[in-house]
């Protein structure tokens, strides 16, 4: 006999897990849907028919189709599963969204997406023929519905209420597993409105690479967003915000010192993307300049601009012009707190960050005590509400509110000529050293206060072994390379748009399987080449002409150290101390392993005679 559940194909979300049968609830019915979505669909006489559908009692939003194997009828049979969460969310009104879904997972059913064999493929392969199946389930979903007599507008209607922020992922996202992004999705489905779609999936993506505090491919995905729709002043904040960060990156500790009295956060910047002991480069002013003309940019567009308005203060509280640099930094985030309580496009997270820079600015400007105190607790509030309503963001850590609290209060309690203050300072101190690592300039910053305490009341300190926490290595995830400078590379870009762009190189297109959609790309004379369908999902380097990989450490690592084909492994090992990774994963073939690094996002095949690196390849995959 077979297992029950063979395979499952998920409409938003794969599940499997205990179900009943039926519908309990008031105003859409889904059996009654089944039944007349049936009537236009020819039965499988080889299977038992027609499919069931089952309720899962959830309160997710998720749908999925399985087969099993019915033993009193020698037959497989389906399953068509929804969630109480998805019929409650979406019945009435948009019930002919409910049709639409249902219609896709019978799709998936009449196109034989869901059978008794085990899909056998590789990894990439795998992901990559059922993010295409779920293409094809959407179309003819699509006509599933739209002949049982569904309306298209009303369908479309819901799928956009449907991919609201809490659904919507980037494609980068999505390219670790099976299913396409849902901006690229209704771009196909709702073609009069093609170039949103295209232009919410490039903004998506932009996010998610700020996230990973990779600007350089940030700023490529909001230029797109600009290209098409000008006024678009989101993009023109997160430009700036891409550039103030690539500014931060340009600094070395001492210039890091020199800029503020106190410890600032940024919504990426300080938990991915301290890369402060690059000594080379020096500072770069023009990129701080081009910032700020971004932040006033938005600005012109959208006077109310909170994020833009709060990020311009950021921007003076760092500037490299110290002179009236505070003063403008505290306008900037005054005006930033009048519209802050009322903005309902943010939320906890930023208004977070916002009370805590402003009460460090208004800390160095000598604002009275109890005022500053206010900008701190606010903060902290907001902190402690975000993480009680939230359970993730790509890119906010509670912990560094936390830490800030304790370095600022730290600094303002050390200020004071009260000795009981100046010895709460120095436990804080002492706390803040042992909550972040010990490579952080603030930590370095801590250190010299807290020994400086020590001395003056007679402490003995602790030791340094007990204060530095153990870096745990990671790395910013490596998203793509560089042909040269003008033509960089990242996953997800959008293949027609890749390939326009490089039309000028030696370029060689093959199947990689007759008849799908699955393109490897090969670049003639770079030594690089993609796997693609409708995006880009992995960057595959092979020949020693192929470009290196830049591994960038978090916490103030350097920038410049870099994987390359024919690599001593144990070199290797040394960049990437203590990364996580995975041994035996396939990609393309089924035969040939990697050991896979999953903060990397960087799979390498390793020579075991020579044991040096044969091939490295970038790739999203999913973390389990």
């Amino acid at each position: 006999m077979k297992n029950a559940i063979i395979r499952i194909l998920g409409f938003l979300i794969v599940i499997a897990c205990s179900v009943q049968q039926g519908y309990s609830g008031q105003s859409t019915n889904p059996d009654n849907i089944l039944n007349k979505l049936l009537l236009s669909i020819t039965p499988l006489k080889e299977y038992h028919w027609p499919p069931v559908l089952m309720i899962k009692p959830d309160t997710t939003i998720e749908a999925g189709s399985n087969i099993y194997y019915q033993s009193n009828k020698d037959k497989f049979g389906f399953r068509i599963t929804l969630t109480q969460g998805l019929i409650t969310k979406f019945s009435g009104e948009d019930e002919h969204l409910i049709s639409f879904i249902i219609a896709h997972e019978l799709a998936h059913i009449v196109k034989s997406h869901v059978s008794e064999e085990t899909n056998k493929e590789a990894e990439l392969t795998k992901n990559a023929l059922t993010r295409e199946e779920e293409y094809e389930a959407d179309f003819a979903g699509m006509l599933i519905a739209l002949d049982a007599g569904f309306e298209f507008k009303k369908i479309i209607r819901g799928l956009k209420k449907l991919t609201t922020d809490e659904l919507i992922n980037s494609p980068f996202d999505c390219l670790n597993g099976e299913h396409p992004v849902w901006s690229d999705r209704l771009s196909r489905l709702d073609s009069s409105h093609k170039k949103i779609w295209e232009s919410i999936s490039s903004f998506k993506n932009g996010t998610t690479f700020l996230s990973l505090n990779q600007y350089d491919p940030a700023t490529y995905c909001f230029n797109y967003v600009l290209e098409q729709f000008p006024d678009c002043y989101e993009a023109n904040v997160n430009i700036g915000y891409a550039k103030l960060m690539k500014y931060l990156e340009t600094l070395d500790e001492g210039d890091f010192q020199e800029l503020t009295g106190g410890y600032f956060v940024t919504g990426n910047y300080y938990r991915n993307s301290v890369s402060l002991k690059n000594k080379i480069r020096g500072i770069d002013n023009d990129l701080w300049w081009d910032a700020v003309g971004e932040f006033q940019l938005a600005l012109r567009i959208k006077p109310d601009l909170t994020l833009a308005k709060a990020n311009l203060g950021l921007a003076y509280l760092i500037s490299p012009i110290r002179r009236g640099s505070i003063g403008k930094a505290a306008k900037y985030f005054s005006e930033a707190l009048e519209l802050v309580e009322t903005d309902s496009s943010i939320g906890p997270a930023e208004i977070a960050l916002i009370y805590m820079n402003a009460g460090l600015t208004n800390m160095l400007s000598d604002v009275p005590q109890d005022s500053v105190y206010v900008n701190f607790n606010k903060s902290e509030d907001y902190s402690r509400q975000f993480a009680e309503s939230y359970t993730f963001i790509n890119n906010f850590n509670t912990n560094e509110i936390n830490n800030a609290i304790k370095f600022n209060k730290a600094m303002l309690l050390m200020r004071s000529d009260n000795p009981e203050k100046n010895k709460e300072a120095l436990k804080l101190f002492e706390d803040f050293q042992k909550s972040i690592s010990y490579k952080s300039p603030w930590w370095q910053r801590a250190n010299d206060n807290y020994l400086s305490l020590c001395s003056k009341y007679n402490f003995k300190p602790e030791g340094e072994r007990k204060l530095k926490i153990k870096s745990n290595g990671n790395n910013k995830k490596v998203v793509g390379v560089e042909i040269n400078a003008e033509k960089p590379i990242s996953l997800s870009d959008k293949k027609s748009l890749f390939l326009s762009k490089v039309n000028s190189l030696d370029i060689e297109e093959k199947t990689v399987i007759p008849g799908k959609n699955l393109k490897r790309i090969i670049l003639n004379n770079s030594g690089i080449e993609l796997l693609a369908s409708e995006y880009i999902f992995a960057i595959i380097l092979n020949k020693q002409i192929s470009p290196k990989v830049v591994i960038q450490k978090k916490n103030g690592g350097t920038r410049n150290n870099k994987a390359y084909i024919g690599m001593p492994y144990v070199e290797f090992e040394k960049i990437v101390d203590n990364s996580d990774y995975k041994d035996r994963v396939s990609l393309l073939n089924i035969n040939e392993n990697y050991r896979y690094y999953v903060d990397l996002g960087l799979a390498v095949k390793i020579n075991n005679k020579t044991k040096t690196i044969d091939e490295l390849v970038i790739v999203n995959l999913a973390n389990d």
